[in-house]
């Protein structure tokens, strides 16, 4: 009895009162994603509490927790190391995960559709579409992606993209940023024919309160393609969201707007900060129009030197204008020195 005991004590890291739990019940919470209790369905079914025992369905179900929750991965590594599985074959991963898939467990599912869509030395495009279909249905967002990105690729008709596009809503309803992004694309570039914008914007706005900073950056172009005061609002507000952000999408884009007085509001200085920063972060023009501040001294003082510094980098990163201003002097009242 005390053996007992001290075993239910080291397997119940989180303080499961096992004896307490109705089998039914807690099998329904682990497949809600209750890992807690899928940890404990293990523990359960390694010391055969009220069930027969059985080691495969212990395994199971603390790869199960371990999966969904990395807490539970201790507990994981404890029940494999009293069955003596310290290390497990790739061969008895994807067997106790295809259980654990049949067990409902969508992160496993996902594992399997990305081990036979990836694994060089296994793949099976028959077998991954399969588990990532499991996964989709029992409600893994990126599984649903997958697919959607799967038949999006093979797509030749209006008819083939809403198939992709019905994957990808799902995803996209799963909180997946990436599968609303590419919905906002899909729409935008008019591969879906019906009221192809406001869908583009929709999906592109969902993304963007999930911190997509690629689908908050095509917001703000679209919104800044027709400069309403309210969307010059919105696209203030979106450039310098993307701006601070570590991509620094719209850093180049909002200096545009301060440098070239769009809405009448010119800051030259806002301007050369932001050219900056874009440069900075390896963006072309943003060097070039570096250049152009510094040769035409506009808000400094001018600096040739300083200018073809500028230049040549923005050259160095393939930008034509660059290399161009590098060897000719620029007309300072002319905007083709400017991108």
């Amino acid at each position: 009895m005390k053996k007992i005991l001290h075993i239910i004590l080291i397997f119940s890291y989180f303080f499961t009162d096992i004896s307490a739990l109705d089998i039914n019940k807690t099998l329904k919470s682990c497949e809600h994603k209750n890992y807690k209790l899928c940890s404990a369905l293990g523990t359960i079914y390694f010391l055969g509490i009220d069930v027969d025992k059985d080691i495969t369905k212990s395994i199971v179900y603390n790869m199960i927790a371990c999966r969904g929750d990395s807490k539970y991965c201790s507990q994981f590594k404890k029940i494999l190391k009293k069955n003596k599985l310290n290390n497990l074959s790739d061969k008895q991963i994807i067997s106790y995960s295809e259980l654990a898939c049949e067990l409902k467990d969508s992160s496993s599912c996902y594992y399997l559709g990305n081990y036979y869509a990836y694994e060089t030395n296994h793949v099976n495009d028959k077998l991954s579409i399969s588990f990532y279909q499991k996964g989709c249905k029992i409600g893994h967002a990126k599984s649903c992606y997958q697919i959607g990105m799967k038949y999006y690729t093979e797509a030749y008709n209006k008819e083939g993209y809403l198939k992709a596009t019905s994957y990808l809503e799902k995803s996209c309803d799963g909180n997946f940023s990436s599968a609303c992004f590419n919905l906002g694309v899909f729409y935008q570039k008019f591969l879906i024919i019906d009221d192809n914008m406001t869908q583009a914007k929709k999906y592109y706005a969902r993304a963007c309160k999930m911190d997509n900073m690629d689908a908050c950056f095509n917001l703000a172009l679209i919104y800044n393609s027709k400069m309403s005061k309210d969307n010059y609002r919105k696209t203030i507000k979106l450039f310098k969201k993307t701006c601070a952000s570590k991509k620094s999408l719209g850093c180049y884009d909002l200096a545009n707007i301060y440098f070239l007085g769009e809405k009448n509001i010119v800051d030259n200085n806002k301007a050369r900060k932001l050219y900056q920063k874009s440069c900075s972060n390896g963006k072309a023009n943003g060097c070039n129009n570096m250049g152009y501040i510094y040769e035409c001294g506009v808000g400094v003082n001018k600096n040739y030197i300083r200018a073809k510094s500028y230049y040549k980098k923005a050259c160095m990163l393939k930008s034509k204008l660059g290399c161009n201003n590098l060897k000719n002097k620029v007309n300072c009242f002319h905007p083709n020195t400017l991108k």
